[in-house]
């Protein structure tokens, strides 16, 4: 399992950019003089993560982890986080049982940690349904932004 969220510097960002601007030009000036395609690609930098593919990848390597950890899985939870990541990863609604299950977290825990929730404004209960609010998502947006 490996958890892959890159950020470059600012410093390499601009030396690759430089290595590509001129390996394309290269490849122009070969293709000019010879009449066709080298056929050798111009490399492109690591894609940048979606938001929902960086909440995937902590939902998965936090599941990892409590795998590994096993019997002291329990010293690590963080409910209220895996909580928060199973509503944004389902879409920012669904029911407290479906959510609890995905979040791994059991059904009287879940309740009370999203009463908590819900008292902060992070989620709100909507006709049985947990639903995320604009300032759930925002933070999670922002703290996702942030990987």
């Amino acid at each position: 399992m490996t958890l892959c969220l890159y950020r470059w510097s600012a410093e390499d960002r601009d030396a690759f950019e430089r290595f590509t601007a001129t390996l394309t030009d290269l490849q122009a000036r070969v293709r000019a003089a010879s009449g066709h395609d080298t056929g050798v690609p111009v490399p492109r930098g690591p894609r940048r993560p979606s938001l929902m593919e960086r909440a995937q990848a902590l939902r998965n390597h936090r599941r990892h982890r409590a795998a590994v950890a096993g019997e002291l899985a329990e010293l690590f939870a963080d409910p209220a986080w895996d909580l928060l990541l199973a509503l944004y990863i389902s879409g920012g609604r669904t029911t407290a049982s479906a959510l609890a299950a995905e979040a791994g977290v059991a059904d009287r825990l879940a309740g009370r940690w999203i009463g908590a929730l819900a008292a902060r404004d992070l989620v709100r209960s909507d006709g049985g349904d947990v639903v995320l609010t604009d300032q759930g998502r925002s933070f999670l947006t922002r703290y996702l932004d942030s990987l």
